[in-house]
């Protein structure tokens, strides 16, 4: 009892310190030059949230201007991932409408890549999901055949050892035409600095997916094939 009292002591001990270091500093005639209050900020720097991008989108509702934020996506969330992703992905995307799918098998491909921590999603200003893309790292495999992905090999063309894969994104559809899906993918960046990576790629297999691909600077590594109206591309970016 006293080891855990003496433990939560010092724990409070450094939140406090960083509080203190934090204030702000006095001028040369001893006065602050803003009012500072500890609590206060103890509460927003533990209550803080981290987002990769804030953008402004207009509110599908009620027509005003709003504030969107992506996250990366907790484990709190992945029941909801796994449930819209089921009523609206296998449903939606080309590729995955165009044929039968095995909703509890999908499901648990995508609880597996969640758990590698890179997927993001979009939140509204209710916290509520409205788009999600699901990413996760791609290791070299020692074996040279297996290290193709439809012919092409991103390892060796890049010179990388891992890059970030997009397995799949998806907007729901109240909230398409908002540029949503663009924003997600624009992330992709940062995740990649987060992670260590330098490259990002994916399949991309409708329109809109391939046109917001060549607006962020991906370059086409290969076709493969046609899903109805819509040309599969596997395009990458290698960032600086």
């Amino acid at each position: 009892m006293l080891k855990r009292t003496f433990i939560t002591q010092i724990l409070l001990f450094g939140i406090f310190a960083i509080v203190i270091e934090a204030a702000p500093k006095k001028g040369s005639d001893g006065a602050s030059s803003s009012s500072f209050n500890p609590m206060k900020s103890l509460k927003k720097m533990l209550t803080k949230e981290t987002f990769l991008k804030k953008f402004e989108v207009r509110d599908v509702d009620s027509g005003k201007n709003v504030n969107y934020t992506i996250k990366y996506i907790p484990e709190s969330k992945f029941g909801e991932v796994l449930k819209l992703m089921s009523e609206h992905y296998l449903r939606d995307e080309p590729l995955s409408a165009s044929k039968s799918n095995d909703r509890e098998e999908a499901k648990e491909k995508w609880l597996q890549i969640l758990h590698d921590k890179k997927s993001v999603a979009c939140f509204d200003q209710s916290n509520n999901i409205v788009g999600i893309c699901l990413l996760y790292t791609k290791p070299k495999h020692p074996d040279p055949e297996k290290q193709l992905m439809t012919g092409f090999n991103i390892f060796e063309y890049y010179g990388v050892n891992a890059y970030l894969r997009g397995d799949s994104m998806l907007v729901l559809p109240k909230y398409r035409g908002l540029s949503i899906g663009k924003h997600m993918l624009s992330c992709g960046k940062k995740i990649c600095k987060d992670s260590g990576l330098k490259v990002m790629s994916s399949h991309f297999t409708s329109n809109y997916s391939n046109r917001i691909a060549d607006e962020l600077g991906y370059e086409p590594n290969g076709e493969y094939g046609q899903v109805g109206d819509h040309t599969i591309y596997l395009k990458s970016i290698k960032y600086d």
